[in-house]
């Protein structure tokens, strides 16, 4: 089990969909000004989410709340929908770690939570939430940028 700092960096790196550490891509930790919309800000300014005890569960949640928020900002969702998901992800988060849960939260928990809350909303089909399960976990398109996992593994590895 990682210290709750690198695990919380994990998280922010995540997020900001950075390899783990700073030096990485050369972001200022504080600094937000990559987020598209109004929801990708409000996830960008989001420092530390409490009860993730795990690094690499921990950078998979931030990269799946930070694709949440891309796909809100796509469909014009206001930041409260996106403040919301935010919200609920750290409450889930949180009941998770107080049920004393073997098991450390991690990406697929993430999605999972978001494609439930999906369903209350939306009601969608099983195509349609394995279409979002898919966007939610991509890995990033940007032109040689590395492939989700490698991302993580090369970073963390110091």
């Amino acid at each position: 089990m990682a210290g709750d700092d690198a695990v919380q960096e994990a998280f922010r790196a995540g997020v900001r969909g950075a390899p783990v550490g700073l030096a990485a891509f050369g972001l200022a930790e504080d600094h937000v000004g990559f987020a598209g919309g109004p929801n990708e800000s409000v996830v960008a300014e989001t420092r530390r989410l409490p009860g993730l005890t795990d690094a690499a569960g921990a950078y998979g949640t931030g990269r799946v709340l930070r694709r949440l928020a891309q796909l809100l900002d796509r469909v014009g969702a206001p930041a409260s929908i996106g403040r919301q998901f935010r919200d609920n992800l750290a409450a889930a988060v949180v009941t998770h770690r107080m049920r004393t849960s073997r098991s450390a939260w991690g990406e697929d928990d993430t999605v999972q939570m978001v494609l439930e809350m999906w369903d209350r909303v939306f009601g969608e089909s099983d195509a349609a939430r394995s279409r979002l399960a898919d966007l939610l976990t991509a890995d990033d398109p940007g032109k040689g940028t590395p492939k989700k996992r490698t991302l993580f593994n090369l970073a963390w590895k110091r």
